[in-house]
């Protein structure tokens, strides 16, 4: 992961001859909006456009309006039915490796295990997968259900996160692996009972980085993801 963030590539860029287009989102978690606008400026005559929402994958989220983007770059003639189709093919998916439920004080915590999990073959879901005017609360139990294991991501915020109380009771509910991540010394009160049977996962003191390979490894052994 730290490869991902530190290779500089930019020294490149101006030598690429082939249209680009770049998008990016405003609010990106992972990468500074302004680096976007940057890479598009060091690539001849490329296409920036901003996009809104936060999430780093062009998969997740609105992913309708990347494409509407993608096909008019491309010059194929852009339909409402032709984006739904793509958007539903790449975006929508029955089931999950493991969903990631987290206090908001600690988004960027779970964007970095997000990614990395992601980066590693691991298919996860959080509540950034949404776009807006979805039926929130049916659809993060759908997602809960439909995936094969649970991660809480566990802090001093968490007992005062009644997202991640209910998050955590479904899973609970419909017998998933629970893993409790860490990320501070710190014990859970109001999910005791609900991860009482669960080992936790210490992902502390930070960086958080270092201690990300050893859980993916973890998590796809609990899903059965290991070659023999």
């Amino acid at each position: 992961m730290e490869m991902v963030y530190e290779l500089d590539v930019t020294h490149l860029c101006p030598s690429i001859k082939a249209p680009a287009l770049v998008m990016h989102r405003t609010g990106d978690l992972l990468v500074e909006f302004k680096l976007g606008i940057e890479l598009a400026s060091l690539i001849p005559n490329a296409r920036f456009i901003p996009m809104d929402g936060n999430s780093h994958f062009p998969f997740l989220g609105d992913t309708e309006a990347w494409l509407h983007n993608v096909f008019e770059f491309l010059n194929d003639p852009v339909t409402d039915d032709k984006a739904m189709k793509a958007a539903g093919s790449v975006a929508q998916k029955s089931s999950h490796d493991v969903f990631i439920s987290f206090a908001f004080s600690d988004k960027h915590a779970a964007a970095k295990i997000y990614s990395h999990l992601k980066s590693s073959g691991i298919i996860p879901f959080w509540c950034e997968d949404l776009t807006a005017g979805e039926d929130y609360p049916q659809l993060l139990g759908e997602a809960i259900r439909n995936s094969k294991s649970f991660l809480v991501v566990v802090s001093d915020s968490t007992d005062n996160s009644d997202s991640v109380r209910k998050e955590t009771t479904i899973a609970h509910n419909n017998k998933k692996p629970i893993i409790p991540v860490r990320i501070k010394n710190v014990m859970p009160k109001k999910l005791e009972y609900l991860i009482a049977n669960s080992l936790f996962f210490d992902a502390f003191p930070q960086p958080l980085a270092q201690y990300l390979p050893r859980l993916a490894s973890d998590i796809k052994k609990i899903i059965g993801d290991v070659p023999p």
